[in-house]
């Protein structure tokens, strides 16, 4: 076991959207949540990193409250200063030195030293992509990390999450076409109809 949600009610706008959720996400293995725009993939991933609001009884890290400072989160919404460097960005998150792999430095041939006003939206999301494995935190959460890029850097994406998953460590990201993960997650669980329904078993990682 590794995160594990019970009875979790989320209600955006005072709209609910899920009732009772339950749903757990085993360490060692790369998971994905997939439904179309608007079925609360991205609001179950804040909900998880504790954005807007803790569910301390209802969201668990095995058999604790699964806290913030616990989660790495690359959020489709990029929260990005346009003032900084790609280089200072790595550093605000402290990762800069010592948790950046060279395979992480050269993944995207990124130019670290520039503003990030000039990087184009594939180029943050990159970025983003490379804090969030670098920040090595139990669980790490990536919003739609395919929108807008490549083939090559799709290719890329799914090569670094594969290096990346470990024992101790739960991916989960969230995407809307099941094709998009079918060749690198170990699970698929599709919301549909404001529910999660049971998870598709695919079994690509080496850890169970």
């Amino acid at each position: 076991m590794s995160i594990r949600i019970r009875n979790l009610d989320l209600s955006p706008g005072n709209k609910p959207l899920f009732t009772r959720l339950r749903a757990d996400f085993h360490k060692g293995k790369i998971h994905a949540l997939c439904g179309p725009n608007g079925s609360g993939k991205s609001l179950l991933l804040d909900a998880i990193a504790g954005i807007r609001q803790q569910y301390p009884e209802q969201i668990m890290w095995e058999s604790s409250a699964l806290l913030p400072d616990q989660v790495a989160y690359a959020e489709q919404r990029a929260r990005l200063y346009n003032n900084m460097t790609g280089r200072d960005y790595l550093k605000f998150l402290g990762v800069y030195h010592g948790g950046l792999s060279d395979e992480l430095l050269e993944a995207f041939a990124l130019p670290f030293e520039l503003s990030l006003d000039t990087y184009s939206f594939a180029m943050l999301r990159q970025l983003q992509l490379i804090g969030a494995l670098a920040e090595d935190k139990p669980v790490t959460l990536l919003d739609e990390p395919f929108a807008g890029m490549d083939a090559a850097a799709t290719d890329t994406i799914k090569r670094l999450l594969r290096s990346y998953v470990n024992p101790h460590h739960v991916i989960l990201l969230s995407v809307s076409q099941q094709s998009d993960v079918q060749d690198c997650c170990d699970t698929i669980h599709f919301l549909r109809q404001d529910k999660l329904e049971d998870p598709l078993l695919l079994h690509t990682s080496v850890y169970s």
